[in-house]
């Protein structure tokens, strides 16, 4: 039996027909940006190159021989033979849900035989320009093989993504027929040639690597990467990794997060767009704003930034207030300063403990007048009264008692106290001195005075 796209097959011609229709319809509702028609079940070269069981040559000759325009069916087949076997990641299936996707477990592991199936998809979907591929050719990144991780960095690089750069450069690093590989790709996305050669010493490679580097860091790809509306299909594929952060399996939600933050302002758009859809119900849509706040701070762009701000000062959530004030503290604007303001004050004291350390983080002065009333408050908790001391002993104006509550904590506090302050240290300092109660009293000791020169400053 012929492999067949799975929830792609229909049981009979007359539902794959009533099927397509509705489909197209939806395609149609889009606006204009559909580019072709959506043949279901019923093209032949689609069933082909998906067909597992089918001759390799055959699949691979059909592959090498597509051009534009294909149809939906055939964008598909290949989006799935790019994932054979070669990530732990989930597959979109297609579906008549409202979503249009489902997911589909990856098999993953045995030996590798179908990395030249793999490469050949992505070469087809580059030589295509499908655009709706980005999200799979992220996913393509985390290949286990090498070759298939540098076509895909290709494939995205024309398509308007430099995401795959770092993985090309890494290359250059490991052994011949990857650093081969790597170079080769890079020097077919350029037009550059810094004379890289696998056989030449390591200091001749370093140097070639060197120059790699610098040059890709200014380098622009000429494909510009499409916004929200501009592609139909790719719009249905990243709505659907949206939706994903409001899903409890947590190996998918992974990916789905992994994904959206390398795509950018795509993903940006597209997670406001699911805010003002509500296409979730209630517990999924908490989920989901926890979730995207950290894929926007890995964005980290100014509308990235302008989106977390948005939900530290709207959302109804206390953990997802929370999440968007600990982002903030990696933030630089006046709008999301004066939104991390307004959470030391808000009613939950999660958000204002988690604004405290932020307005730490980013050393907001014109925090501290409000940092330093919470230390004082009468009915402030100890974890209150804990970040506003380390907050204002991190901005560089506290005075001794705050420093002084730090020290206690150090060296009589509770367990959980300890632990909450040895996090906060190593967020700041990236390191603990030594300080470590499972030490030599004397190097314990040490530990400490030298953090007491960094509490008393």
């Amino acid at each position: 039996m012929p492999y067949r796209l799975p929830k792609h097959v229909l049981r009979s011609r007359s539902e794959a027909m009533i099927w397509a229709v509705v489909l197209l319809a939806w395609l149609a509702a889009c606006g204009d940006g559909a580019k072709t028609d959506v043949q279901l079940a019923l093209d032949e070269r689609a069933q082909a190159i998906a067909d597992e069981d089918g001759d390799l040559e055959s699949r691979l000759s059909l592959m090498d021989n597509l051009r534009r325009p294909v149809n939906q069916e055939i964008v598909e087949a290949l989006l799935l033979v790019m994932k054979d076997r070669s990530q732990q990641a989930f597959i979109m299936t297609p579906d008549d849900s409202p979503l249009g996707y489902h997911t589909e477990e990856s098999t993953f592991g045995g030996p590798d035989h179908r990395a030249e199936l793999r490469w050949t998809a992505i070469l087809a979907l580059e030589r295509l320009a499908e655009v709706q591929a980005l999200p799979d050719l992220i996913s393509a990144l985390f290949d286990r093989h090498e070759v298939v991780r540098h076509f895909a960095a290709r494939a995205l690089f024309r398509l308007g993504s430099k995401k795959g750069i770092p993985v090309l450069l890494k290359g250059l690093e490991g052994k011949a027929l990857a650093n081969e590989s790597a170079n080769r790709v890079l020097k077919e996305i350029t037009a550059k040639d810094f004379g890289f050669d696998t056989d030449a010493g390591w200091a001749n490679k370093a140097k070639a690597i060197k120059l790699w580097t610098s040059y890709m860091e200014e380098v622009t790809p000429k494909a510009k990467l499409p916004r929200l509306g501009d592609d139909p299909d790719l719009d249905r594929r990243v709505r659907f990794l949206v939706a994903m952060l409001g899903k409890h399996q947590f190996l998918f939600m992974e990916q789905a997060r992994r994904n959206l933050s390398m795509l950018g302002d795509l993903a940006v758009a597209h997670i406001e767009s699911a805010w003002r859809d509500g296409f979730v119900n209630a517990k999924q849509r908490q989920l989901l704003h926890a979730y995207a706040v950290q894929v926007l701070a890995k964005i980290g762009s100014p509308a990235a930034e302008a989106a977390i701000v948005k939900l530290a000062t709207t959302d109804g959530s206390p953990p997802v207030r929370s999440r968007a004030a600990l982002a903030l503290g990696e933030a630089h604007s006046e709008p999301s300063a004066q939104a991390l303001l307004a959470l030391l004050q808000d009613e939950d004291e999660s958000v204002v403990i988690a604004a405290m350390r932020a307005a730490g983080a980013r050393r907001l002065t014109s925090a501290v007048g409000k940092i330093k009333s919470t230390f004082m408050a009468q009915d402030q908790s100890k974890r209150g009264r804990l970040m506003a001391a380390f907050s204002l002993v991190r901005m560089g104006v506290a005075e001794k008692k705050h420093g002084a509550l730090l020290d206690r904590i150090m060296t009589k506090g509770e367990a959980y106290e300890k632990a909450e302050l040895a996090d906060l240290l190593l967020e700041w300092k990236g390191e603990l001195f030594g300080w470590d109660e499972r030490r030599d009293p004397k190097e314990q000791e040490q530990a400490i005075t030298k953090w007491r020169s960094v509490f008393y400053q």
